[in-house]
């Protein structure tokens, strides 16, 4: 039986989480935690139940290296503990380039807000980097932090989707560990076995067969406009400008 909502969104650990809710039809436009890394679930609840307060005020911004961000400047937020690495444009000042991402980032505070309000069953997705060790979280921990989530957001039932890793499970092998009232906790196996990338890469595999349990209440004209996008990408002869298409609007 299929969990479905009206909006699902990635709460963090990292970038993985949200590009693998995109890859399983879960997520279609971008939220504010998508591509930052940094904090933790409750502190990342916690950024979220503020309304996102001093999200990414300038004063709080300082630059630091981060070997994970591509072809950009790294800024670390000392007042909430996330780092920016996908954002700014490297070797270039600040006072240039923060002007545009402050607006970005606006525009996907007000879409995720604007989103939860008006809709009836929304899931907030954190998964753990595989290579992050046991969780430090117990079962009352993750009721009680999604006892805050939910009461910040009523009357819009807001449930909480936990992926924490355990190595000393079979590779894709997983168990629920809590699943009542809104929270489900899973634990599994999910580094990927492929050497060439980094340790903290999931297996995108492993993860489709948790996803495939979720979906989202697509309404008739928004899979109209997804059925349109595909045969647009379809008739685009370029495989590099096809492919370009396929990632902006998210597209198999």
């Amino acid at each position: 039986m299929k969990h479905k909502y009206d909006l699902i969104f990635s709460i963090g650990q990292a970038c993985a989480c949200s590009s693998n809710l995109r890859k399983n039809d879960l997520q279609f436009a971008s939220y504010p935690m998508d591509w930052l890394f940094g904090n933790d679930l409750a502190g990342r609840v916690q950024i979220l139940v503020s309304r996102f307060d001093r999200f990414i005020d300038v004063s709080d911004l300082e630059y630091t290296y981060s070997e994970r961000s591509i072809s950009c400047d790294a800024y670390h937020n000392k007042y909430n503990d996330l780092t920016f690495n996908h954002d700014f444009a490297a070797a270039t000042p600040l006072t240039e380039t923060y002007l545009g991402v402050r607006q970005k980032y606006e525009r996907r505070i007000g879409r995720l807000l604007n989103g939860i309000e008006n809709s009836e069953r929304v899931l907030a997705v954190y998964m753990e980097t595989p290579d992050s060790g046991k969780s430090k979280y117990n079962e009352s921990d993750i009721v009680k932090i999604h006892d805050k989530l939910q009461r910040a957001f009523a009357p819009t039932q807001i449930d909480l989707l936990y992926i924490s890793p355990d190595t000393k499970l079979p590779h894709g092998a997983r168990r629920v560990v809590l699943d009542n009232s809104g929270v489900r906790w899973i634990v599994s196996e999910y580094q990927t076995k492929d050497k060439s990338k980094p340790s903290y890469t999931p297996d995108a595999h492993v993860l489709a067969k948790i996803f495939r349990d979720y979906s989202l209440n697509a309404t008739f004209g928004f899979k109209l406009r997804r059925a349109i996008l595909k045969i647009v990408a379809n008739l685009i002869l370029c495989r590099k400008h096809r492919r370009a298409f396929r990632k902006k609007y998210h597209l198999k």
